[in-house]
């Protein structure tokens, strides 16, 4: 005969009580549809956080939960978008457009990759308290406005390149602004120069790669 069930609640190392959290709002029998909607609207939170926090360290308190979905789609997105604005947009199809529209998404995605994990091991060889995938996520999501300032330099493709500074000046300063704000709260004071330079770097470079191609 089965005996009654035990209280599952546990202590922690400080002596207090821990309640596990409730089954009701993760479960295995989820449907995948559910499972989909749910991740896309995490992923369309954190990039209202870049977009328009509420303040600037509402925008890093936002971002603290990291995923890497949003990041990946993002930089597939700008790698497209960079891909399709090479040597005058979609129409162009001969073999030395189609090499330079490779080179263009390969050199992009490569970048972001390679680009983040740098700036992130940079932060944490400084001492910082974020994880190796909490930095990605964050630096990953910034490039939302740099995203949407290379979709608006898409449909001016034939304009002077002078004026694709006009969105990627503004877009620039918001992704440094906010990734800048979420990384200087986890470093030590004197340490946040050090810091912030090369995330600042980072999305320099990634400017000018729309700017050019």
């Amino acid at each position: 005969m089965m005996g009654e069930m035990q209280p599952t609640h546990s202590l922690d190392h400080r002596g207090e009580t821990y309640v596990p959290a409730s089954d009701s709002s993760i479960s295995l029998d989820e449907p995948v549809i559910q499972t989909i909607m749910r991740d896309l609207r995490s992923v369309w939170e954190k990039m209202l956080y870049v977009l328009k926090p509420k303040s600037i360290h509402d925008a890093g308190a936002g971002l603290r939960d990291w995923e890497l979905w949003g990041p990946l789609v993002l930089c597939v997105a700008l790698s497209l978008l960079l891909y399709f604005s090479t040597n005058g947009g979609i129409g162009g199809s001969s073999i030395e457009i189609q090499k330079q529209r490779r080179f263009a998404f390969a050199l992009v995605y490569m970048f972001v990759i390679a680009g983040s994990s740098i700036v992130t091991l940079n932060a944490q060889l400084l001492g910082s308290r974020l994880s190796f995938f909490q930095s990605v996520c964050v630096l990953g999501y910034c490039l939302f406005p740099l995203t949407v300032a290379a979709a608006i330099n898409l449909s001016f493709l034939h304009a002077p390149r002078g004026y694709r500074l006009v969105t990627v000046i503004p877009a620039l300063a918001w992704a440094t602004r906010v990734a800048s704000a979420f990384m200087r709260t986890l470093i030590d004071e004197k340490k946040k120069l050090l810091v912030i330079y090369p995330v600042a770097l980072f999305y320099v470079s990634i400017s000018a790669i729309i700017c050019a191609v």
